[in-house]
């Protein structure tokens, strides 16, 4: 039996694994949508998306940054962006799943695949701050740390179960 702590981790590993495990799934449609949708089309979501909320608060930071980035979004990258969500969310995707199904090879492939994340997220920080990304990279950063106290956890009782 885990400690109450070591249960309340477990719990949160738990939380955040299925949530990665959306922001996954979000990424790969995203990356499909943006592939295979025109860039008028697109434009034309985002407007529906966005409604009137810039008429109605002009100065609101998350419905700028959803309208820029449907309308400045250059027609060269559109594919390098779609391939880009597509293969980070398939590649975190796999992750998920072999952390869910407490897949021991998983781990430590997840942290260092996240961890990569992480760095370029920091770059990208760096040379062109977003708040989203900080949240998302933060957010990242607690992921890491969970997997790590998990696997430690699991190594544990694999080790306990051998002896």
């Amino acid at each position: 039996m885990q400690p109450p702590k070591q249960n309340r981790f477990h719990e949160l590993f738990k939380v955040a694994v299925a949530v990665k495990a959306v922001d996954s799934v979000i990424e790969i449609v995203a990356g499909l949508f943006l592939y295979f949708i025109s860039p008028g089309m697109l434009s034309a979501i985002g407007a529906t998306l966005i409604g009137n909320e810039l008429e109605e608060q002009p100065r609101d930071v998350i419905w700028n940054y959803v309208a820029n980035g449907f309308h400045h979004l250059p027609q060269g990258s559109r594919t390098f962006w779609a391939l880009l969500l597509f293969a980070h969310g398939v590649v975190k995707l796999s992750f998920v799943i072999g952390l869910w199904k407490k897949k021991v090879w998983s781990y430590p492939l997840a942290i260092g695949a996240f961890s990569l994340f992480i760095i370029y997220q920091i770059r990208s920080i760096v040379l062109t701050p977003s708040l989203p990304l900080e949240v998302f990279t933060f957010f990242d950063i607690l992921i890491v740390l969970l997997i790590i106290n998990e696997y430690h956890s699991v190594h544990k009782n694999k080790t306990a179960h051998a002896a």
